[in-house]
């Protein structure tokens, strides 16, 4: 275990963790720095008429809770979150393999090893260090509470103090993702389904109780909070039907996007990809038998494991369903169901009612494909999670940074009402207190001015975006106001202008 965390502490490194950035980010981040500044977990960007930050509801806090301690010993948000992810990523290698050790025992070991080192080199997984998202410690925290359900599994005796842990563990995952609430009622199902059969209803239903007391009591404040400030427990929800069709495609992509992985490893072997599909074919076939035929679902925590798997993969093809979400599939969906699989097919392979020799054939099947992942692997293919920054896509580019727009609420704009049509790089670089959204409404911008003393306008040039949406850029507002003798233009560059209320410039 120390040298598997050394080498994904190095792996980590390698990968450059906070490089890449999306609207999400600047969620997380702004929350870690208003949690660090003792504002609670919101957000400067706010409707022209508020006066303090808003609350985020539609994130959950944990991941910018964890960078907030680091922010506060003097780093900033980003490389907070630089530490946090390289951090989550080889708590993610720790439990993934402990998690398959627990299932399958300690004479596993080298199977557990090399099954955790070909899930943390997947590039698919890597690429969650750069990504300044949720997913890799949210996929970390869920592996550590499917260890501790496991083990809670195996005692001869369930633990109402155990379960009472695991529910505030699971509560502590939600916290960081509101995915945990799928895995919520996942778990309380797969444990009652692998509990011991001799255990009587009451006291089934008592540990049950322990474990959704745990995470009540975690989660609870949170998702009132959300609704007594938002509206809605995890953000602004609503229903809109998708094609079950499509997102049961997406689904089965997203979980067999490391085959894609495999693929490009072995790209220089010939024939190498067609053996491939077949080793993984013949995989799948081996661990239904397994199931099956081997009474791996007799065993009580291979059944927990297979119920936490399918569940929750059934319980985000049902939400996708039903709400707009990311297609799923993107891999980080999929972070904490791929550990949840290997445990347990190495678990079904462990207690399987099979000979020596042929369980030790099995695991030969299972481990070539992971050996030839680990073999074919290349520090330079780390590159794959070190994508160029765009700018209308990305706001971590540096140049951003140094345009006239930050620039100027850097030095000059401290003093004045700042309002933008793109908070993000503002609210990274120059950290004002609050950034008022900038529509195109020329009457509601006069009336701002009309209300509020000394303006600045903060104004990107978002081409890409107004070339699609026209009817969205402020930019003809600006210039109504500017005619009207309102506001002026005083700086201007490549990425963006500031324009002032003429009481500011005046003075």
């Amino acid at each position: 275990m120390l040298c598997l965390g050394l080498l994904a502490s190095w792996f980590a490194v390698q990968a450059r963790p906070a490089l890449r950035a999306y609207q999400d980010s600047a969620i997380y981040l702004e929350g870690a720095r208003q949690l660090a500044a003792g504002q609670g977990f919101s957000t400067a960007l706010v409707p022209l008429e508020a006066d303090e930050p808003s609350p985020i509801t539609a994130y959950a806090p944990g991941f910018s809770a964890l960078i907030a301690p680091l922010v506060l010993c003097g780093l900033d948000e980003r490389e907070g979150a630089a530490v946090v992810l390289a951090l989550a990523y080889v708590a993610y290698a720790l439990a993934s393999c402990a998690l398959v050790l627990a299932a399958a025992g300690f004479g596993w070991w080298p199977a557990a090893g090399l099954f955790t080192l070909a899930l943390i080199l997947q590039p698919t997984v890597i690429q969650y260090v750069p990504s300044i998202l949720s997913d890799l410690p949210f996929a970390a925290a869920t592996t550590a509470v499917a260890w501790l359900a496991v083990r809670q599994l195996q005692r001869e005796e369930p633990s109402l103090a155990a379960a009472l842990g695991l529910g505030i563990a699971l509560g502590l995952a939600t916290l960081i993702r509101w995915s945990g609430l799928h895995l919520g009622i996942v778990l309380a199902i797969g444990l009652w389904l692998a509990l011991p059969s001799a255990l009587a209803p009451a006291r089934r239903l008592r540990l049950l109780a322990a474990i959704a007391l745990g995470g009540a009591a975690t989660v609870g404040p949170w998702l009132l909070r959300n609704r007594l400030r938002g509206g809605f427990l995890t953000g602004d929800r609503f229903l809109t039907l998708h094609d079950p069709a499509t997102i049961a495609g997406q689904l089965l992509s997203g979980l067999s996007s490391g085959r894609s992985d495999l693929h490009a490893l072995l790209a220089d072997v010939p024939g190498a990809g067609v053996a491939c599909d077949g080793v993984l074919a013949l995989d799948l076939t081996l661990l239904l038998w397994l199931v099956v035929r081997g009474r791996g679902w007799r065993v009580r925590h291979v059944r927990l494991l297979a119920v936490l798997a399918v569940g929750y993969t059934a319980a985000l093809g049902i939400t996708a369903c039903l709400h707009i979400v990311d297609a799923l599939v993107a891999p980080r969906y999929w972070l904490p169901v791929w550990p949840l699989l290997g445990a347990g097919a190495f678990g079904a392979l462990a207690h399987a009612e099979l000979s020596p020799r042929a369980r030790r054939a099995v695991a030969v099947v299972w481990l070539l494909p992971m050996a030839g992942a680990v073999a074919a692997f290349n520090a330079h293919r780390l590159e794959l999670a070190r994508p160029g920054v765009e700018l209308e896509r990305y706001f971590l580019d540096e140049r951003l940074a140094h345009s006239a727009p930050v620039a100027y609420l850097r030095s000059k704009g401290r003093g004045c009402a700042v309002v933008s049509n793109y908070a993000v790089p503002l609210t990274l670089h120059a950290k004002p207190r609050l950034v008022h959204a900038l529509r195109p409404d020329a009457a509601a911008l006069r009336a701002f001015l009309d209300r509020r003393g000394d303006v600045c306008i903060a104004y990107f040039h978002r081409r890409d975006v107004y070339r699609k949406h026209p009817e969205v850029d402020p930019a003809p507002a600006l210039e109504a106001l500017a005619r009207e003798g309102r506001i002026r233009r005083i700086q201007r560059d490549a990425y963006g202008e500031i324009w002032v209320s003429t009481s500011a410039a005046d003075g």
